[in-house]
């Protein structure tokens, strides 16, 4: 299986800047919360499995 990611721009100046304007604003609203940080940290933990084991890792 192939798949191609495509991203639009500095990803992590993205993130910054939004933080930065939310804590300057202080608009409560994030669009990545603490289960969504989350969730990206557990999937590239199975990235690295994966790698590292040569086959699929299934989250839950």
């Amino acid at each position: 299986m192939k798949r191609t990611e495509a991203l639009d721009g500095d990803q992590y100046r993205h993130q910054v800047e939004h933080i930065s304007e939310a804590i300057l604003n202080g608009d409560p609203h994030l669009d990545h919360d603490l289960e969504n940080t989350l969730a990206n940290m557990r999937a590239l933990d199975a990235c690295m499995k994966s790698m590292d084991r040569e086959k699929k890792i299934v989250l839950d």
